[in-house]
């Protein structure tokens, strides 16, 4: 139990392209610029070099994430990322004793250390965990604060003033830069998620679930002169393809022949993966002599494999009055079997209107 948790929490691999990974880097980033700025800042001063060590550390740590993340290291990161959060802990309890408590930036970073964790972290457990860290460690550091002040430093100087200034331009800064890749990255991948409901990875057509959309928004206009066809497709021996050459030859087949119907239909038609190797096949307001001159075409296309050929077989249906959208699959999907019954690269077709 125990070597389970450990291996979900810590050894989980991350893929690349995760938003939390853009997140830590950008985190990296703002953490160097700061540290940067408070080693010039303290050398400008004359302050001895020394008091620059958790400066040096933070480059250091942030050095590291940055060239973990660019190495894809990803099981590491993870490790990665649960050490950097204690490290920060710590020093963000030092500088609360040694800054003045409530009144320097401390809580400040506080908050921004918060939002940072839970956009980095995969697993929720960790998520929690921290969460309530953070919460224990600034609990008792404001009780700390106010039953013991002697043990809080409070320093009044021109120097602080000017670095709190710049610090909090940076976290204002930093606040807006982390918001705005997460909300990009969440627009974007909403957008992927779209493209994945609407279109079929593969073939590049609309999936089932758009083509049905698609099919009962333009029936519902269909009526009168504008009529509308529905077309139910499928390869012939494609199967026996798959079975005697694996799928992946079988899948670039399926592509070539989605590429050339969607060629064939061009412009006068939707078409969409109905499932496996079945197409359904859209046409509004298209005239008979048009839409036998698409049928024919689409008999003619072969693809030769191995000594195998892969054909078209099909049902195409017009959609009568007062009928509805899936009564009309129903009857082309009948003439499919019908022609898959009757010997393959044919299509039969009912398209009278009655």
């Amino acid at each position: 139990m125990g070597q389970s948790l450990k291996k979900r929490l810590l050894f989980q691999t991350i893929p690349e392209d995760r938003l939390s990974n853009s997140i830590l880097s950008h985190s990296l980033v703002i953490c160097l610029y700061i540290a940067l700025y408070n080693i010039f800042t303290n050398a400008f001063y004359r302050f001895p070099l020394w008091v620059n060590y958790k400066w040096f550390a933070c480059i250091f740590l942030s050095m590291i994430g940055l060239i973990i993340i660019e190495k894809k290291k990803y099981r590491l990161l993870n490790i990665y990322k649960i050490f950097m959060v204690l490290f920060v802990f710590v020093i963000i309890t030092y500088t609360w004793f040694s800054r003045g408590g409530n009144t320097s930036l401390t809580l400040s970073y506080f908050f921004l250390i918060l939002l940072i964790i839970t956009m980095v972290f995969e697993n929720s457990l960790l998520i929690y965990f921290f969460s309530g860290l953070s919460v224990i460690l600034f609990s008792s550091l404001i009780y700390i604060e106010y039953k013991y002040p002697h043990y809080i430093n409070v320093t009044i100087s021109p120097i602080y003033l000017q670095e709190n200034i710049f610090q909090m331009i940076v976290l204002i800064i930093a606040l807006l830069k982390l918001m705005h890749v997460y909300i990009s990255s969440y627009k974007a991948q909403n957008k992927k998620l779209e493209e994945y409901a609407y279109m079929d990875p593969l073939l590049d057509i609309h999936s089932r679930r758009h083509i049905m959309s698609n099919l009962q928004s333009i029936s519902s206009e269909s009526k009168g002169e504008n009529k509308m066809y529905i077309m139910m497709l499928d390869i012939d021996n494609l199967k026996k393809i798959n079975d005697s050459f694996g799928h992946v030859m079988g899948d670039s087949i399926l592509v070539e022949i989605s590429n050339r119907l969607k060629s064939i239909i061009g412009e006068c038609g939707h078409i969409g993966r109905y499932g496996g190797d079945e197409f359904l096949i859209i046409f509004n307001n298209l005239d008979f002599n048009k839409i036998n001159e698409i049928i024919d075409k689409i008999r003619e296309l072969e693809i030769y494999f191995m000594n195998n050929k892969c054909t078209i077989s099909g049902g195409v249906v017009c959609l009568r009055e007062e009928e509805n959208a899936i009564n009309a699959i129903c009857r082309a999907d009948a003439l499919l079997l019908r022609a898959k019954h009757s010997g393959k690269n044919t299509i039969f077709k009912d398209l009278n209107t009655i």
